[in-house]
């Protein structure tokens, strides 16, 4: 909405005659722009609380991490031009 207004864009809704000039429509702009900002604060906030929850279960919500034997393994199959790339992920899918 603020985009809307710093471009002097006009908005109209045709079922709520919706105009950004009238006293109702910055009324709705602002409780649509609570209401945006309380869902985005409730997602944050559930994150935390989840990865907490899963800290203090031992998790460290990291993803495991690739041996190097298994990249090297990669970079010499890819070198080798024997095979593509979609045959090659096959391949590791399969192991």
């Amino acid at each position: 909405m603020n985009s809307f207004e710093e471009n002097d864009t006009k908005l109209l809704s045709s079922k709520e005659n919706f105009d950004k000039i009238t006293p109702q429509a910055r009324l709705t702009r602002t409780v649509f722009q609570a209401f945006s900002q309380f869902e985005s604060d409730l997602v944050v906030e559930s994150t935390k609380e989840s990865l907490q929850s899963a800290r203090a279960r031992g998790r460290k919500g990291r993803r495991p991490g690739v041996k190097q034997k298994d990249i090297d393994k990669a970079i010499n199959l890819y070198d080798t031009e024997i095979h593509s790339l979609p045959e090659m992920e096959e391949m590791s899918d399969a192991s």
